[in-house]
This record gives structure tokens, sequence and C-alpha cells, in this order.
């Protein structure tokens, strides 16, 4: 049965623009392949991402990692940049100063030790942590390379992304091999990003179609309804003021743009909805439908009627772990330095709301410890969200009603090895006859 009362908050014609919109005319490539590639470059192309010069698409040839930068930015139709100014490299006359600084305010690029290596080739899992980071793809685990014989080459800070473009079928490798350390080809390139943007959507909106595969708007002002789209629907940087009609999405709702307003009506989706915007807050409004949890990785501002509230955003987390510190009158972390703090409420008008919550509490440690994730019950989140800031934190986050706070779980992998469980205890269990 459904408990609508109690909310779990984690905190750690219109026309579709499909890929044939602008068909290309590839005659003006003099060395356009005849191969696997072919169509893969050709829709990309298509969409706006990849250009030739001087009459070549140079297939064959090495991404760098400012031509990435530009068809991430132009994926995504990002229009805010990041200032460059601590990057020595990168010099404001050069063809991608725009893209770089658009690519890095997305937070798909990265620099080290003062540089961006913008002419320097792209490796094949740089490419791929770009490409995780912008599609706001997670999981997968180190276990999702095991049955590749180059897995374990895998670099730290990529290990995450590339299993995660792994696990969603985004990269399968060749001959048992994900070839990590080689550069990435223009056409290999063309190759993983359409298959993970089947289709993109501009400010004309579309209707009454079924898309297969992954879908980005990066337009403002666009209106999707009666739809279905069997992959991820991605709201990108630049798109505001998009309304969601009488769409069903199997995937997740991504909520990269929003700034101005997403309104969700009568939707539903899959996997639930995630915000991860780089230029600030987002406002989402959510009614009727079924969207399951909303997760925010960022600044967020929700209206409407949604059961399940996921914020993950490191800044509200240490929040949290002070108004739990200062209502035990410590400054320690009650947390135990955990990521990700699950935080329960229940319904004061509900009779059952203290068993109800503390259900929800009993059930997330036992999904947690089945995906091998350790967890612990903090108290003290009755005192918390009924101190004057718990309750703007509530209103921020769109809860209304008289609810009261259950408890913490706080989850997080276990710095040791999870014990045995110790056998039951003597006349613990009573059976009647």
């Amino acid at each position: 049965m459904k408990c609508k009362n109690t909310i779990a908050m984690v905190l750690a014609g219109a026309m579709l623009l499909p890929s044939n919109a602008f068909a290309a005319d590839l005659s003006q490539y003099k060395d356009f392949p005849n191969d696997w590639s072919a169509k893969s470059l050709e829709q990309a192309i298509d969409d706006g991402l990849l250009n030739g010069s001087n009459g070549m698409i140079d297939a064959k040839g090495l991404l760098t990692r400012a031509q990435m930068a530009a068809i991430v930015s132009r994926a995504f139709g990002a229009a805010k940049t990041a200032s460059l100014d601590d990057y020595r490299d990168v010099l404001p006359s050069a063809w991608y100063y725009s893209d770089m600084g658009k690519a890095v305010k997305m937070g798909a690029f990265q620099g080290a030790n003062g540089l961006l290596n913008p002419d320097a080739p792209i490796t094949r899992e740089e490419a791929f942590t770009v490409l995780a980071r912008a599609f706001a793809l997670e999981g997968g685990g180190s276990a999702t390379l095991k049955d590749f014989v180059d897995g374990g080459t895998v670099s730290s800070w990529a290990s995450e992304s590339v299993a995660a473009l792994v696990a969603g079928g985004y990269v399968n490798g060749a001959n048992g091999m994900l070839n990590l350390k080689n550069n990435i080809t223009r056409a290999e390139f063309a190759k993983v990003i359409t298959g993970m943007a089947a289709s993109y959507v501009g400010a004309e909106g579309v209707s009454g179609k079924t898309v297969e595969g992954n879908m980005i708007v990066r337009e403002s002002g666009a209106s999707l309804s009666g739809m279905t789209i069997n992959g991820d629907l991605i709201i990108a940087d630049s798109a505001d003021k998009v309304s969601l009609d009488n769409v069903k999405v199997t995937g997740r709702i991504v909520i990269r743009g929003g700034a101005d307003a997403v309104s969700i009506k009568d939707s539903k989706a899959g996997k639930g909805v995630l915000v991860s915007s780089p230029n600030g807050a987002a406002a989402i409004s959510v009614s009727g439908g079924s969207v399951g949890t909303v997760t925010a990785k960022s600044d967020l501002s929700l209206s409407g009627s949604v059961s399940n509230v996921a914020v993950t955003d490191k800044a509200t987390r240490d929040q949290l772990s002070k108004m739990n510190a200062d209502v035990m009158g410590t400054d320690t972390d009650p947390f135990y330095g955990a990521p990700v703090v699950l935080v329960v409420l229940a319904d004061k008008n509900r009779p059952t709301y203290i068993y109800d919550g503390s259900l929800v509490m009993g059930n997330l440690m036992n999904a947690a410890a089945s995906l091998g994730i350790g967890s612990c019950w903090i108290h003290r989140a009755k005192e918390v969200f009924a101190s004057e800031e718990g309750k703007v934190l509530l209103k921020k986050w769109g809860v209304e009603g008289d609810y009261e706070g259950i408890g913490h779980c706080v989850l997080g992998y276990p710095a040791a090895d999870i014990p045995k469980a110790k056998p039951r205890k003597e006349n613990y269990v009573y059976y009647v006859d």
C-alpha cells in the first residue's frame, strides 16, 4: 500500500527536430566514409554537432579537447560561460575560447594544474567522463568493467563515469577491450554521442510522437504534449519555460536548465526527476501524473504535488549536519561523514504517522543493505524540522502541511568490511500454536 502522506527526502502540430530535420549535403565532404561510422557521422552533422573543414570530415582524425568542448556545448545549447582566467593555456583569441568557457560552466570540462590542454587529443576515458557529466549519468560501479580485459586500467577519476556509460549501453568496447587510454577519433565519438542523444527539440516543441532514445530540449519555450519518450528527457542548460503535458518518459527527466520554470503536468517519469543545473536555481512545478522521486543536486524551487524529494547538494547536507549538531549541543558531524542523508518526514494528521515514518526508515536501511551500502538511523529530525531554519528548508523544497521529522538515514560505503550478522537471540521470537 502506498502511503502518500509519508515523504522521504534524499540529501547527499508542433514539430520534432529529429536528426534528419536539416539533411546534410554529404557530397561536400570528399572523404566521407562508407563504413560503420557513416550513419552516426551523418546524424552528428545534421544535429549541428560536427562540422568539416576544407571539404573534409576527417572521420579517422583524432578529436581534440577543444573540439569536444564545442560539440558538447552545442548539444546542450549552452549559453553561459565560466571565467577561464585561471587557465594559462586558453587564449581569448582562440576559436574555441567561448566553447571551452561554456563546457567548463556546464561542469563537463575540468582542467588540472592551471591547464585545459585544448589542442591535445582527448582520450576515450576523458571523453566518456565528459559525456557522463553532461548527461548526469551515475551508477554502474567498478564491477561493471570487470568483463573487459582492460577494465582495471581505468583511471580512478574516470571509473564511475566509464562504468555509467557501459551500464547504460552507450559504450560496448571491441574484442573485450575498452581501450580507455587510446585517443578517440571523430567517427568513434560521433557514434557514442548520437547513441546518447537520439533527437533534439527546439522552441517549436513537439506533440503526439513516440521517440526512441534520449531527447534533449535545447531551446526555451518548448512545449511537449501527448507523447512518449523511451529514454531520458533532458532539459538542456539554456532551456527555460519548458512545459510537459501528458508526457510519458520511461527513463529520467533531467533538468539542467529551468531557471524560469519547468511545468510538468499529468506526466510520468519512470526513473524520477534529476535536477542538476550549473546555472543556478531551477524552478519546477508538478501537478498530476507520477514523476517519482525528485533528486536535486543543485538549488531547487519546487511547487506542486511530489511524494519524494531527494537533495544531494553538499551545502544542504552540511547545513543539515550543523543543524543536527546544534540540537545535540556539539560541533561534530552527527552524520559520521556520510555523503548522503535521507530525511524522513510524516504527516502528523495521520494517527499512525510515527509508525509509518519508522517503517519507511527501516525499508530505506534494508534497501541500502541489499545494495552493499552502509546506513545508520540518526535521530533529532523532529527538532531540526521544528526549527525556523528547518521550516524554511521544507518550504524551499515544496513540502507543505504539518510534517514531523522522523529520522535521518545516512548512507555511504562502509570504511571496513560489514561484520557477519550475530546469531538470533534465544527466546527472541515466540511461536503461538
